[in-house]
């Protein structure tokens, strides 16, 4: 054969591979696809196909002839088609390593773009989890989050993405292939409206993990600044947790760290399709963490700055209303003093006509009535000059437990005759509050009273006591009397309202007032079992 198999753009030989499958010209000689149908250049098809071919290799043996220069040329080409391979399977590999460098950088941009187009915390709570779970991301099967309580004492369950099982991830991996979106459709959409998640955000919501157990993975991640990858949660006691509520063995756990202070940790499984989860996954994930972390601290930042906004307003509302309520409390003090001075004259003259009138006085009835109205109306004008003079509480650190029995001494003789039963449960161990002295136990003797009056033929008043989150302490008043109509309950608190025959109206209303100065809230309600509770809460510092 004058030209070689690799050089012949007609090579007839059956023995090659190219002619076997139907091939018209040898891959060699030209730029032009193989069998593969991949256009490859003719160093990189020499180290592919004809490398392997026996017919190649017969006629570099027969070309190589007797001499030992030729077989020297021949072991020399054989040994250089190897090393030719070896640097092609390295530039595969630095090129696939590229490639996949060039995808997680593009995911990085993607979900950078998403996170900056919303500073709502749900919702970049919710694109960081697509992002954890996209097919084009980092594929894990289901994301968790757990963030640091306002306390930062425990590490709570957030937020989840993930489907319930195998059947509806099928489905969604179905749906999604006939209707594609994009990361950010994806990440975008309202966090409820994603199949599955109803689940999974039920699990994330059972995990509360103190952050003293540092045998914990989650705190031991958070504390040692690095990732876990669990592959067998039941070898590992602090990781039995969460295996439980997750119901997987297999996970991996990232710190959420921004500008040094810890925020949480992102979880991730794949439950469903069983992969593993491979270093890779984890050094990818702890570089998605740390891109997603400043985000969710700029959210929470944002929200804290709402939230003192909020307040500001409130207060910039409660000023207003101070300063015309100061108006009309001028007015009112000035009225109340007008009329006290001929109400009491008039009350002096009808008790001095009551005295000089003979037995069976005709007009005994009438005198004894426009007596008692002057007392009511002499009560009604106590009750708005002290709504008049209302001035801010005089804190003081006072023991809450105590004002309250202080208060229920003053009026036992009244439970007494009434038959009233008093039970007292103080559960909150730190009851020592900020208080007005004066104010605070008028505000209970109001309530006290008005349970009395409920309760003419004897009952029950029970007191409870218990700190609430944030930081407060929880007063509950339940008496089991007749209660209050369900079209009143709403407007107790208005002044002037009173569904008394002889009430002023002034007292709840006040009530709410000094519960307000005090930072705190007032609220009544009906007992499904008949009778009023009310409940008021007041900050603790």
């Amino acid at each position: 054969m004058s030209t070689k198999c690799w050089e012949d753009r007609n090579c007839q030989q059956k023995e090659c591979p190219v002619r076997r499958r139907g091939g018209k010209h040898c891959w060699l000689s030209e730029p032009r696809p193989g069998f593969d149908g991949l256009y490859l250049p003719f160093r990189e098809r020499l180290y592919r196909h004809c490398r392997s071919c026996g017919h190649f290799q017969g006629i570099i043996e027969r070309g190589a002839g007797r001499r030992a220069d030729d077989h020297l040329m021949s072991d020399t080409l054989f040994k250089l088609l190897e090393e030719m391979g070896s640097f092609h399977e390295e530039v595969a590999r630095s090129n696939r390593a590229l490639t996949e460098n060039i995808q997680n950088l593009a995911m990085l941009n993607e979900v950078t773009k998403a996170l900056q187009s919303t500073l709502d915390l749900k919702q970049i709570l919710h694109i960081i989890l697509t992002g954890v779970t996209a097919a084009e991301i980092l594929r894990l099967n289901r994301a968790f989050l757990l963030l640091l309580d306002d306390s930062r004492k425990n590490l709570v369950g957030e937020m989840a993405v993930g489907p319930t099982g195998p059947e509806e991830a099928t489905k969604i991996w179905d749906e999604l292939k006939k209707t594609p979106a994009s990361f950010k459709e994806l990440a975008m959409r309202p966090h409820q409206e994603i199949d599955g998640n109803e689940y999974v955000n039920r699990l994330v919501r059972e995990i509360k993990v103190p952050v003293e157990d540092y045998d914990n993975v989650a705190v031991r991640a958070i504390s040692q600044r690095k990732p876990f990858l669990v592959s067998d949660a039941q070898a590992i006691p602090g990781a039995r947790g969460f295996a439980a509520v997750l119901k997987v063995s297999n996970f991996v756990i990232v710190p959420l760290i921004a500008e040094n202070e810890p925020l949480g940790v992102l979880m991730a499984d794949n439950s469903i399709t069983r992969a593993p989860i491979e270093q890779s996954d984890l050094t990818l994930l702890e570089i998605f963490a740390g891109q997603v972390a400043s985000a969710i601290r700029n959210a929470k930042l944002y929200q804290q700055l709402q939230m003192k906004m909020k307040e500001l307003r409130q207060s910039q509302d409660r000023l207003i209303k101070a300063e015309k309520m100061a108006s009309i409390g001028e007015i009112a003090t000035t009225l109340a003093h007008e009329m006290r001075t001929p109400l009491v004259s008039i009350g002096g003259f009808i008790n001095s006509m009551a005295k000089q009138q003979p037995d069976n006085r005709p007009f005994e009835k009438q005198l004894r009535i426009i007596g008692s109205e002057i007392e009511r109306l002499e009560a009604v004008l106590s009750d708005t000059l002290e709504m008049a003079r209302f001035k801010e509480p005089e804190l003081v650190r006072a023991d809450i437990n105590t004002i309250i029995d202080d208060c229920l001494k003053l009026l036992l003789p009244e439970f007494e005759d009434k038959k009233i039963e008093i039970q007292t449960s103080y559960h909150c161990p730190e009851h020592l509050i900020w208080l007005d002295k004066l104010q605070l136990p008028q505000v209970f003797f109001n309530i006290f009273k008005n349970a009395v009056h409920a309760m003419p033929s004897g009952g029950l008043l029970q007191i409870e006591t218990q700190k609430m989150e944030p930081n407060n302490i929880e007063i509950t008043i339940s008496d089991t009397g007749s209660g209050i109509s369900g079209d009143h309950i709403g407007r107790i608190f208005e002044p002037r309202f009173t569904t008394k025959n002889n009430g002023s109206g002034i007292g709840l209303a006040l009530s709410k007032k000094i519960i307000n100065s005090h930072r705190g809230m007032i609220k009544a309600e009906l007992r499904p079992e008949g009778g009023t509770a009310f409940t008021i809460s007041i900050p603790l510092t």
